[in-house]
């Protein structure tokens, strides 16, 4: 299947299509013009990603019969690749498709929609050819859509539809990722977080830099290390909120660092239970002009540049905060399958229960009894599912249907899922 997004010669995007790479390109220009009425006075079609013009000729786009033009497939023509999964086309349509004034365009939906007035022969002006040729087709393509209201649409239709929407979402994200893979693999590699060496009270430090951090931050740990639990400014105790609530058990004033040989005063709130041991937040960073340089890798104070630790002498607060919170995730994960009140001896015989009882609903539907039609129902529900999964191939359509129990939705899926 290739995924097709039709523009305009503005570059405006009409629509998107899924079709078979098999299709031709007459059973595209029928599917554009179901889409967009408009798109059936094509003239041609281009891909300029490839360089490729295919013209048509106006039989094809008048009449709707297939030409030596219109009968080659979309890879004979170069429109698409061989292996393509998604591609974008340029339509280039005749210049009658667009409407030459407001009266037209009214004209032109009444008649789409069926409720054209009988013209008087007083007031009623000539319709051009091409006028006339696009209602028909725009009448055609359009009868059996315009006149369904949305709460009459059956829910298995609907269902088919989100089906298909969602494996389109899909496409393209997996699309996006193998280009990122492709184009930026260094996206995916581990960012080494920011450290500089200091000491306070001749307690050597490694502060964590942070501009991202509002306040600069002591757990109460490194305060008692370095003899400071006496400065606390107990009156200025509160509650921090962020990520999670963590307690403040007051405020350090200034104490001397000394970072690189310099002794700069500081201010920290101290933390009750904090991984890191200091966070040099933006409230210093701004105070003293500190310059994070990210191209020398290191923290620049005046004309005095600190070089930020390498990742093998970094704390183990550095890497704590990432394995917690995947460890939370997981355990997060996990209790949504598992109940409370369920001891873990029992977690595999839950996890089987579980399984069999999410089986896919096209399990459980196929293994009903065989559902009983007419020749006639059997080629309209074979049509109908062409119609909307873009098969063009009706031996494959119907063993589809079959497989399924002549469930539409089903047979989606399995179509989808291969």
């Amino acid at each position: 299947m290739v995924q097709l997004t039709v523009n305009s010669v503005d570059g405006i995007t009409l629509c998107r299509v899924v079709i078979p790479s098999s299709a031709t390109v007459q059973q595209l220009l029928l599917q554009l013009a179901a889409v967009k009425p408009e798109l059936s006075q094509a003239q041609a079609i281009r891909n300029d990603a490839r360089g490729v013009t295919h013209r048509l000729a106006p039989a094809a786009t008048t009449t709707g019969r297939a030409t030596s033009a219109t009968a080659q497939t979309l890879l004979q023509a170069g429109l698409i690749g061989q292996d393509s999964t998604a591609e974008t086309l340029v339509v280039l349509t005749a210049a009658g498709a667009v409407p030459s004034s407001a009266n037209t365009v009214k004209a032109r939906i009444l008649e789409l929609f069926g409720r054209a007035p009988a013209p008087s022969s007083a007031a009623a002006t000539p319709i051009t050819a091409s006028s006339s040729s696009t209602a028909m087709a725009g009448r055609a393509a359009a009868r059996s859509h315009t006149n369904v209201s949305p709460e009459t649409i059956d829910e298995r239709q609907l269902e088919l539809q989100r089906r298909i929407y969602a494996q389109i979402q899909q496409q393209q994200i997996d699309e996006n990722l193998a280009n990122a893979l492709e184009y930026t693999p260094e996206a995916f590699a581990k960012v080494t977080m920011l450290y500089v060496p200091c000491t306070i009270h001749q307690v050597s430090v490694k502060a964590f830099v942070d501009s991202g951090a509002q306040n600069s931050i002591m757990n109460k740990r490194t305060a008692e290390r370095c003899g400071l639990m006496r400065l606390v400014d107990v009156r200025m105790r509160g509650v921090a909120v962020g990520v999670g609530r963590q307690v403040i058990c007051g405020r350090i004033h200034m104490v001397p660092v000394n970072l690189a040989g310099m002794y700069i005063p500081f201010a920290f709130s101290v933390i009750e239970d904090q991984p890191m041991d200091l966070i040099i937040g933006l409230d210093q960073l701004r105070r003293h002009q500190m310059l994070i340089d990210l191209r020398s890798n290191c923290l620049t104070i005046d004309n005095v540049s600190v070089p930020f630790l390498p990742e093998c002498d970094l704390p183990a607060s550095a890497s704590l905060d990432v394995d917690t919170y995947e460890d939370t995730h997981t355990m997060k994960d996990d209790s949504v399958y598992l109940p409370r009140h369920q001891d873990p001896a029992a977690s595999s015989t839950t996890a089987t229960t579980a399984a069999s009882a999410s089986a896919p609903a096209a399990v459980a539907r196929t293994s009903e009894a065989p559902l009983f039609l007419s020749e006639g129902e059997r080629q309209a529900r074979v049509e109908g599912f062409m119609a909307v999964s873009g098969i063009t191939d009706p031996r494959q359509a119907a063993e589809l249907l079959e497989a399924a129990n002549w469930d539409a939705n089903v047979a989606a899926a399995l179509f989808f899922d291969t």
